[in-house]
């Protein structure tokens, strides 16, 4: 059972990502053919909440739950350099960058994909701490 901030954070997420390539959601369930957004979504969406991937194929309209693991683990592999100028920038803006979290932070208790997830909201956040 999927927890309702998870799914909160998924739809936040969808629609951040609709405002950023300029398009209505329902633009997700008929992608053209090469079209990576819906790829780029899935697997930021997956890296940062815990919503099945049954959710995330009925919801983004990617077939299979197979079909959804198999979307990211592409997406993720892709070359820089085959992916258009927004696709780059969605991908640039919800990269996880590794800082370690101090026992003494308020988010210790988080899990760091949740922390980084806060930090991109919350620029002031992404600053490191030494431990």
């Amino acid at each position: 059972m999927m927890k309702d901030h998870a799914l909160r954070d998924a739809e936040h997420i969808i629609e951040e990502a609709c405002r950023h390539y300029e398009m209505v959601e329902a633009d997700l369930l008929h992608p053209r053919r090469g079209d990576w957004k819906r790829a780029s979504i899935a697997s930021r969406i997956w890296r940062e909440t815990n919503v099945t991937q049954c959710w995330l194929a009925e919801r983004l309209g990617l077939r299979s739950p197979a079909n959804v693991s198999q979307t990211i683990r592409r997406f993720k592999n892709l070359e820089r350099n085959k992916l258009g100028k927004r696709e780059r920038e969605w991908r640039r803006l919800s990269e996880v960058v590794d800082c370690p979290l101090p026992r003494s932070h308020p988010n210790t208790h988080r899990s760091r994909r949740v922390f980084h997830a806060l930090a991109r909201r919350k620029p002031a956040l992404m600053q490191c701490h030494s431990p």
